[in-house]
């Protein structure tokens, strides 16, 4: 991995051209049609012999910059090898802007300039041989779930086993009923898996299949979690309180907020997607210093919020709101409810 690396195809394509002839930066990238299970070569033909370092890649969202630094003067020795490369992890499936820049050295004033941009290129990243989807998107302990798992030649994943407490695989099987259907550019063919009931925590997946599209074997990891048993209401203080949450956003959807218990005093809400929680509350017991319980909360959100809390002792019910469209404001009421 380094710029003094030429790669065969590369000249095979006849990219590399005599020095009589020289031709405009450019890039290529190997393989010619990745996926995003694969680890990107790219080739830059760079016609400056003065590059002072090993080219960067840098990838921001939906770009990926190569950085070339000339070098303030030449060696005395011979030319760096005209085409320089540079690796990169795997990206995601999607479509990039590859473009490539010229940075000066810096070390003297003729070559500090801001960066040149001398190439770009569209990359498309397909999604790779494999892929797995769960039913629902984030399981929740105690409830099975089902887990599809995808591929893009006909290989079928049978049966899931448990190789620690902590990881499950499944390893695939190729079709054998008479001519195999053709590989697809998406993981196409499904194999439902049903995964029995799982605590709380965070889990990896493992697809392992052999020979597939006549390779060796290839793997793919898929993190995922189970989160803990919510409900609507969120009991604090030894069950004496009992809080709810009602929501509405500016386009009139609403819905009841799914709670989160993680202390005896204080709880969490969360309202489209468990590992996002808009509503943290805390029910402090102040009686020996104003006779109240203290209610503080606050949001992480700008949705509507009507917040109930009943003391079950009493049977006294309160309610507070924040409304639509509008960051939720911190709320510390030392009078919410009286002791004992």
């Amino acid at each position: 991995m380094g710029f003094g690396r030429i790669a065969p195809l590369v000249l095979a394509a006849g990219l590399v051209a005599s020095p009589a002839t020289p031709q405009p930066p450019m890039v290529s990238v190997y393989p010619g049609t990745p996926d995003s299970t694969q680890v990107l070569s790219f080739y830059v033909w760079y016609p400056n012999s003065c590059v002072a370092s090993e080219p960067r890649v840098q990838v921001t969202g939906s770009r990926v910059d190569l950085l070339v630094t000339e070098a303030c003067t030449c060696p005395g020795a011979g030319p760096v090898p005209p085409v320089l490369v540079v690796d990169s992890p795997p990206l995601s499936a999607g479509t990039y802007e590859v473009r490539l820049f010229r940075l000066g050295e810096g070390t003297e004033p003729h070559c500090t300039f801001p960066p040149e941009l001398l190439y770009d290129r569209d990359l498309t990243i397909r999604q790779g041989p494999f892929n797995i989807l769960l039913e629902p998107a984030v399981p929740v302990a105690g409830e099975p779930f089902l887990v599809t798992a995808l591929a893009s030649c006909p290989i079928y994943f049978p049966r899931l086993f448990q190789l620690s407490p902590t990881t499950f695989a499944s390893r695939g099987e190729q079709s054998a009923i008479g001519l195999p259907p053709p590989c697809t550019l998406e993981p196409s063919y499904a194999s439902p898996l049903v995964v029995e009931p799982l605590a709380a925590g965070d889990y990896t997946l493992v697809l392992l299949a052999d020979g597939f599209s006549g390779g060796s074997q290839l793997s793919f990891s898929f993190p995922f979690r189970v989160e803990p048993v919510s409900s609507e209401e969120l009991t604090l203080r030894g069950g004496r309180f009992v809080l709810r949450t009602s929501w509405r956003t500016a386009v009139g959807l609403e819905g009841t907020g799914r709670a989160i218990g993680l202390t005896a005093d204080t709880g969490a809400f969360w309202f489209f997607d468990p590992a996002n929680l808009e509503l943290m509350v805390k029910l402090v017991d102040g009686c020996g210093v104003n006779s109240h319980f203290w209610l503080l909360a606050g949001g992480l959100t700008d949705v509507g919020v009507t917040l109930t809390v009943e003391d079950t002792l009493t049977g006294v019910s309160r309610t507070w709101s924040n409304p639509v469209s509008t960051p939720f404001e911190p709320l510390q009421d030392v009078l919410a409810f009286p002791c004992p």
